[in-house]
């Protein structure tokens, strides 16, 4: 077993022994692109818990080498929290949890988003409506 390297040698969360605190940050940058992240720790002489939530939006997620880009959207969000816990003088309980996700869009180029055929396997030009698609 290692030890993180400290001058007394302890193994306890910074949150163990300290009052609550947080955090709550808001942005909103270039490509429609608004983040958020929300943060809390509080801690007593036997137990601390930490806990985070973060998240992102945004029209340009994989970012495409096109000016204009096409069918790119995407998010994410995670989800951390630590909790430690002394139970007697030298027993201590640890536990992380952690979770993540994300969505996005598979991004067109210009060519293949302005012409089915290029992705449309067997086409031979522009995407025509089938018989029964067409109005009366």
């Amino acid at each position: 077993m290692t030890r993180p390297a400290s001058s007394s040698g302890s193994l306890r969360s910074p949150a163990i022994g300290q009052g609550p605190s947080g955090s709550f940050d808001a942005g909103y940058g270039s490509f429609s692109a608004p983040t958020g992240a929300f943060a809390f720790g509080e801690g007593t002489s036997t137990f601390g818990n930490f806990a985070t939530i973060t998240g992102t939006t945004t029209d340009r997620y994989l970012d495409t080498p096109e000016f204009q880009p096409y069918h790119d959207n995407g998010n994410n969000e995670s989800f951390f929290d630590r909790m430690d816990a002394k139970l007697a003088p030298h027993a201590n309980f640890f536990l992380d949890a952690s979770y993540g996700r994300s969505s996005f869009d598979a991004p067109n180029t210009l060519d293949a988003q302005c012409n089915p055929a290029c992705v449309e396997p067997g086409a031979t030009g522009p995407a025509r409506p089938a018989p029964d698609d067409q109005q009366l």
